[in-house]
């Protein structure tokens, strides 16, 4: 085995490499020289001499600044470091670009390269540089305030805060009044405050410019300002009056030329005196002014004077210098003339006539009367008087006032009218008076009740009275007059608690009363009671009693009952025998229901008799010889008055012939009486064959008729009787009053023997029983005598008189006993209650209500009312007091007690409270006793304009299509005024301008139409949308849309004659350079003119535009076709840029063959004016600006001469023709600088959200092709998508309103110029606010559980509910309801503020918890809502006493046991 070693020797086979390729080093313009920054070295993969040896700069002048040394590392690996050589200056060079180098040892060596960039960064080394050493500046000394002074400008060339400038006076050197202030940022100082040139002519002010670097840098210049004087000195006048008093007045007997003032005018500008002009205005021609000497001037009455017509004058003296401009001023000044008493006192009017009310109390208001007199101080003051007359002690008058009030008590009765004289007389001397004559006519007042002729009326009234017969006309009285003394009747509420009477009515005027139905005494009561009601027109009344008694008549027959008998008696029956008894009665009562019998004459009628008063059959003879025979017979009835009965009885009697004795009742007729309380099988007489079946009741039935027959088995023959049983009455039935209490009101003044209730019970049973008889039972009250009671009709009289012993009511127990026995009875409660007001004094309140109206804006302490309460009897109570009593709530009034002035305690608010209503007691002291009043107080709190109106959204979006007509409403934005009336009545008023829109667009003001007005402004955007209603446009073409072009005929093939260029102004249209080949838009030649000699041509070009309904836009392009003198001429053709300056050569038409002295001129063409020649070189410039959107094609034909030759054999032509190359001269724009818009939250991907349309006036279409691109503007990438062709912006991600209200990005156009860096942009700001829709339900924040005790009590507080829903407006407003768990309602949850209260009782012991199911609803459309299990925890109250299992123990315990020794019980 051998072992062998092979050394593999290293060849430089490997660069050194870096680990990148790039190295950015950021470096401070500070850091010091020395200053080393490690870089990664570069490695090797070769070792040794191989290996990386070195580094080093390739760029020898960045040796400078920067070196690089290294040293041994690790891994035989060279490190290396960056060394900075100097100080750097980032204002002198910000970046630097070199090239780092490792190197080998190898020949040749091999290298590694790292880019080294340097970014030098800005430290605030550089102070601002003002660009003046001293600024001069000139300002008028009335400038107004704000107006520019000068600028200062200073620059700092350090970078963003260090390099910003901000300027500021320095005021502790300067300007210490601050007459100038500075804009910190702009540095335009303006005026701050007025100047005075005369005061201070000349200002330096010292500015300081300052960075805002850390710490600042500062610098500082001077600013002088000198001011410039103008003419601001007015004239100045005194005026010195002439007056005892040195007033400004003057007496009403002033003569004419009497002085009254002196006059002095100076002004300081002016140093002679003519050149100051004084004048008078005013005083309607009664002063003149008159000069005295230049500066002085006397004002002198000129006219008569009477204070009564015009007691002030207002005067300006005006002075006016002759300055440019002119200065004047002016001293206005009001001349008063004194009074002298020259004129009496005059009422307002000559004579009053007045009407007040009777029962106005001693020392109320009549009326206030008012002299004026036309004289002043002591000549104007006015007394009054009342002239004496036979009534004057009836009314009194306040000298000062005037004030009428009355003396006494009036009573319209006594005096109706009452006439006096005012004497009204002034303090001047001598004194001068008037008179005014009173006329006061006392009004009647209600204050007598109406009286009837008779307490109680007893009449007769037969029955079948004929409907319509007035049978009785009760008369009442009233001492009023007028309408107060005229009386209507009606039938009242009486006994039977009816409004109507079925069987009566009542004249309402004359009283009579008249029957209105049939009565028939039979059917109804034979009785009745009504009470009547008299009351005048002041709603005072009085009743009367009125008992009628029914008259019987004869319109009833006797009537048989039954009608038919059937009887049978043995053939052998002895005449005289009582066959049967036939029963007839009569309704009618007395005679004429007296009944009598007679038997009518018929076959065998004389066998047999009748009873005349009885109605008894007899037999009058023997029947034998019939023997088995069937006799009828008829019976009439007839009653007292002769009428017989409507139809007879038949009787029927069968005769048998029998050897058997029949069996015959001992009688043909009984009579038994029964009880009606008797048992049912009581026996009915004394057989015990009848007894009751059924319950009897003789209020139902007072009797019952039977027909018994009988038979016996071994005889036909059968007999038959009548039984009549009567059903006795039982006193069962007490007497019965219609209520159990009433109440009468009588005065304490009430006569002995007036009748004041009539009493009226009923008793169902009869006879005695069902008789009433009324008593006064025995109580304190019905013993004293001072009431009586009727036994028989129940009135209650008064029996002697009230005692006036303050006792205000009685009460009285009314008996009603039947006379049944035992008796029964029940009672009626009458309290009688006793009116002391006609005896004794009372305080009232001048009216029962008082209404009074004040604005809600009223100071705290403003009096509001005056209520007065007075005595009845016009007295004056010293202790007389006003109070307040809230009806509900505390009023913000106050009441002075003695007064009874309201005022005003609290501030109103009509938008809270809008009307209050209170009362107001008045009490006073009368001996012992305490008078009371009340009186109702509303206050109406007016409205005023406090409350400026509110729009319901800060911000409202609106889109609208644009079109050529209005399209009606696009949207609707509403503001809401808590005030009322027409402080709430708004009016909309748009700010911005009304071109567009009319009251819907920008900015729209609402305001209310109170006073004074109040108003708000909200934000409207009106986003407006595209649609294709615009056709391209050839905007190079004239208004007719026809070019002209010139050509020469000697055009190549393939040249450009013009070019076609459309815009369109719709948005999302891709721009269309509408050619003949559809894409270059140039018309070019096809073949040679020569070939197809025509010198016109028309050709027809269209535009159309992408549009989804395509527009499209026509235009006629004339060519004219100019001759090259055949082929004689030389073609040439140029091309310039549109911005080529004038002179620029854009080419020559010499050439080195043509001799020297050629001249070269411009013979003709279109663009002989924008292009000159060079007539020796022939070079072509540019003698006027170009425009390519205007032209962009010329046409020039240059003449060729050469000097010396006859010009027609020495000269050529050259034919020219220049294109126009376009420039990119204009930048796009778009018609807004900000959009706002309003976009609904939620929008799909890819909905086309708005289309931005910007414009460039370029006419190339490259130079105005535009490319959209979007950038969001605060770092946060916009959820949306622009298509860089047509501008439509789409929605590319979710849109939520919740997390991102609103978004703001940039959109920029950039034309699409060849050179990149020639291309140009517009920007403009879109602003998006998403709005919300209903896509969040309410969650429930608040805790699933609650406690509450169990015996809290039921409207307790039990737990809030919140729910949050993170959607605006009524998408978020939220609602709660319990859904399941309350079906006992225990709980009751407020629908809006999710409150829930506890609404019944809760008993630990039989739930200890509850579980309800709520939910939450938002009211958005549709609504979304969420639930939640809420359960309440009932807490134990010890309510529950301990209770034994057994009720009862049983044990036995031996005697002996020990105590403290259990034992076990048992129980039963």
């Amino acid at each position: 085995m051998i072992k062998v070693n092979i050394v593999v020797t290293d060849v430089n086979d490997h660069s050194p490499v870096f680990s990148r390729e790039t190295v950015q080093l950021n470096i401070s313009e500070q850091s010091p020289p020395g200053t080393r920054f490690e870089l990664e070295g570069a490695h090797d993969q070769d070792e040794g001499e191989y290996g990386t040896q070195g580094y080093r700069i390739t760029d020898s002048t960045i040796g400078e600044l920067f070196k690089v040394e290294y040293r041994s590392g690790r891994e035989n690996l060279l490190n290396l470091d960056l060394v900075l050589s100097d100080r750097l200056d980032r204002e002198v060079r910000d970046f630097y670009d070199f090239i780092v180098e490792a190197f080998d040892g190898g020949l040749p060596q091999k290298t590694g390269k790292l880019q080294v960039q340097v970014h030098v960064l800005d430290e605030n080394d550089n102070a601002p540089v003002f660009n003046q050493s001293e600024y001069h500046a000139l300002v008028w000394e009335n400038a107004p305030l704000s107006s520019p002074v000068c600028r200062v400008y200073a620059t700092d060339v350090d970078l963003g805060e260090n390099g910003r400038v901000t300027y500021e006076i320095n005021r502790r050197q300067s300007d210490p009044n601050e007459l100038f202030a500075i804009d910190r940022n702009t540095g335009i100082i303006r005026l701050n405050k007025p100047l005075d040139f005369e005061t201070q002519p000349f200002h330096e002010l010292i500015i300081r410019a300052a960075d805002n670097g850390q710490p600042p840098e500062y610098s500082s210049t001077l600013v002088a300002v000198k001011v410039r004087d103008i003419n601001d000195n007015s004239p100045t006048i005194n005026i010195m009056f002439l007056s005892e008093s040195g007033q400004a007045e003057v007496s009403e007997g002033a003569v004419l030329g009497e002085y009254v003032a002196r006059i002095s005018v100076s002004d300081p500008d002016l140093g002679e005196a003519d050149m100051v002009n004084v004048s008078l205005e005013g005083g309607d021609g009664k002063f003149l002014l008159k000069p005295m000497d230049p500066f002085l001037y006397s004002l002198c009455v000129d006219g008569e004077l009477d204070r009564e017509v015009a007691d002030l004058y207002a005067l300006r003296i005006v002075a006016s210098d002759f300055g440019t401009p002119p200065l004047w001023s002016e001293h206005t000044f009001v001349i008063k003339v004194t009074d002298l008493n020259d004129s009496p006192p005059s009422f307002e009017k000559d004579e009053y006539t007045l009407t007040i009310s009777e029962d106005t109390s001693q020392g109320s208001s009549v009326l206030q009367v008012h002299a004026r007199d036309m004289d002043e101080g002591l000549n104007s003051i006015v007394h009054y008087s009342i002239a004496e007359s036979d009534q004057d002690h009836l009314i009194n008058i306040d000298p000062k006032s005037g004030l009428i009030t009355t003396a006494v008590g009036l009573d319209h009765e006594r005096e109706a009218k009452i006439q006096f004289l005012v004497v009204a007389v002034d303090e001047g001397t001598p004194p001068l008076s008037s008179t005014a004559s009173i006329t006061v006519y006392v009004e009647d007042v209600n204050d007598n009740e109406p009286v009837f002729e008779k307490q109680l009326y007893n009449v007769s009234l037969p029955e079948h009275t004929p409907i319509g017969t007035c049978f009785l006309q009760v008369t009442a009285t009233d001492a009023d007059s007028g309408e107060f003394g005229r009386v209507q009747y009606s039938l009242y509420h009486g006994f039977d608690s009816y409004d109507k009477h079925p069987l009566f009515l009542i004249n309402p005027s004359s009283g009579q009363i008249c029957v209105s139905q049939d009565i028939d005494r039979e059917a109804r009561l034979v009785t009745h009671d009504l009470l009547v009601k008299a009351e005048d027109q002041g709603g005072k009344s009085t009743q009367t009693y009125i008992h009628i008694e029914v008259e019987d008549l004869n319109d009833n027959r006797p009537v048989f009952n039954p009608e038919t008998y059937v009887t049978s008696i043995s053939s052998h029956t002895q005449p005289g025998t009582e066959i049967l008894n036939v029963i007839a009665a009569d309704r009618d009562s007395g005679m004429f229901g007296q009944v009598s019998y007679e038997l009518l004459a018929g076959d065998l009628s004389s066998l047999f008799s009748v009873d005349k008063s009885s109605g008894v059959v007899y037999l009058a003879s023997t029947v034998s010889h019939l023997g088995t025979a069937s006799v009828k017979l008829s019976i009439t009835a007839r009653d007292g008055a002769g009428q017989s009965s409507t139809r007879p009885a038949g009787v029927t009697i069968n005769i048998l012939r029998s050897t058997l004795a029949p069996a015959v009742f001992q009688r043909s007729r009984y009579a038994f009486t029964v009880p009606e309380d008797s048992p049912v099988g009581t026996s009915v007489g004394t057989s015990g064959l009848i007894s009751t079946s059924k319950a009897l009741d003789h209020e139902a039935q007072p009797y019952a008729l039977l027909v018994l027959q009988s038979q016996t088995a071994s005889s036909p023959v059968y007999s038959s009787t009548q039984v009549n049983v009567t059903i006795a009455d039982v006193n069962d039935n007490a007497p019965a009053f219609p209520q159990e209490a009433e109440s009468v009101t009588v005065s304490q003044t009430t006569t002995p023997g007036t009748m004041l209730f009539i009493a009226r019970a009923k008793d169902r049973d009869g006879g005695a029983n069902g008789r009433v008889h009324y008593s006064l039972k025995s109580t304190e009250d019905g013993e004293d005598g001072t009431f009586a009671m009727d036994p028989v009709l129940g009135t209650l009289w008064l029996n002697r008189s009230l005692p006036q012993d303050g006792r205000r009511s009685y009460t009285l127990q009314i008996l009603a006993e039947d006379g049944g026995t035992p008796a029964l009875a029940s009672v009626l409660t009458v309290t009688v209650n006793v009116d002391y007001s006609e005896t004794e004094d009372s305080l009232a309140f001048e009216t029962l209500v008082y209404q009074v109206e004040i604005g809600e804006k009223a100071p705290r302490d403003s009096r509001v009312i005056q209520v007065r309460a007075h005595g009845r009897r016009s007295r004056a109570y010293t202790s007389l007091s006003y109070s307040l009593q809230p009806l509900s709530g505390v009023p913000p009034f106050g009441i002075h007690p003695d007064s009874g002035w309201l005022f005003l305690s609290q501030s109103l608010d009509h938008e809270a409270v809008s009307l209050y209503r209170f009362g107001v007691l008045a009490t006073a002291r009368q001996g012992v006793s305490m008078l009371r009043a009340t009186t109702t107080v509303i206050v109406i709190v007016l409205d005023e304009n406090d409350n400026a109106p509110v729009f319901t959204r800060d911000t409202y979006f609106f889109t609208v299509q644009e079109g050529p007509s209005p399209q009606g409403l696009i949207g609707m934005v509403k503001a809401t005024d808590r005030d009322s009336g027409k402080n709430s009545q708004l009016s909309y008023i748009l700010l911005t301008d009304g071109k567009h829109f009319r009251i819907n667009s920008n900015t729209v003001l609402v305001t209310d139409h109170g006073f004074p007005r109040l108003n708000a402004t909200t934000t409207v955007h009106v986003l407006v949308t595209d649609i294709n209603d615009n056709p391209p446009q050839f905007l190079h073409m004239p208004a007719g849309k026809e070019l002209s072009v010139q050509v020469w005929a000697g055009l190549p093939v393939g040249s450009v004659v013009t070019t076609m260029f459309s815009k369109d102004l719709d948005a999302g249209d891709t721009p269309g350079h509408f050619e003949v080949n559809r894409e270059s838009g140039e018309i070019r030649t096809t073949g040679l003119f020569s070939e197809h000699p025509r010198e016109h041509y028309a050709l027809t070009v269209i535009a159309m535009d992408n549009g989804s309904a395509p527009l499209k836009e026509t235009a006629v392009v004339h060519l004219q076709v100019h001759p090259s003198e055949s082929v004689g001429g030389t073609f040439m053709q140029f091309s310039v840029r549109e911005d080529s300056q004038p002179g620029t050569v854009i080419g020559s038409v010499g050439s080195p063959e043509r001799r020297y002295g050629t001249l070269y001129s411009i013979a003709e063409g279109d663009g002989s004016l924008h292009f000159g020649i060079d007539r020796s070189s022939g070079d072509l410039y540019v003698s006027q600006g170009l425009d390519y959107e205007a032209t962009a094609q010329y046409l020039l034909k240059v003449r060729v001469e050469e000097a010396g030759r006859v010009p027609s054999n020495s000269s050529a032509s050259v034919f020219v023709s220049v294109s126009v190359e376009d420039a990119n001269d204009h930048s796009p724009w778009f018609a807004d600088d900000v959009i706002v818009f309003g976009l609904e939250e939620n929008q799909p991907e890819g909905a086309p959200v708005y289309t931005f349309n910007a414009k460039d006036g370029d006419g190339s279409w490259q130079n105005s092709a535009l490319r959209y691109e979007i950038a969001s503007g605060d770092g946060q990438k916009a959820p949306f998508h622009i298509d860089p062709i047509t501008g439509t912006l789409t929605a590319s991600g979710p849109i939520d309103r919740e997390w991102s209200p609103s978004v703001a990005f940039t959109v920029t156009a950039t034309d699409q110029a060849q050179e990149l860096s020639n291309r140009k942009r517009a920007a403009l700001t879109a602003h998006v606010f998403f709005l919300d829709v209903n896509d969040n339900a309410p969650m429930f924040r608040s805790s699933d559980v609650a406690c509450i005790i169990e015996d809290a009590e039921p409207g307790s507080l039990v737990h809030r509910l919140v729910a949050k829903d993170e959607d605006l407006g009524k998408n978020g407003q939220v609602n709660y309801s319990i859904l399941l768990g309350n079906e006992e309602g225990l709980f009751t949850l407020e629908e809006n503020t999710g409150l829930l209260f506890l609404a019944g009782a809760l008993d630990y012991e039989s739930a200890v918890s509850h579980t309800l199911m709520v939910q939450a609803t938002d009211n958005g459309l549709p609504s979304l809502s969420s639930t939640q299990t809420f359960t309440i925890s009932v807490l134990d109250v010890n309510d529950q006493a301990p209770v034994f299992e057994h009720s009862i123990y049983n044990a036995s315990i031996p005697e002996n046991r020990a105590p403290g020794e259990p034992r076990y019980f048992s129980t039963h």
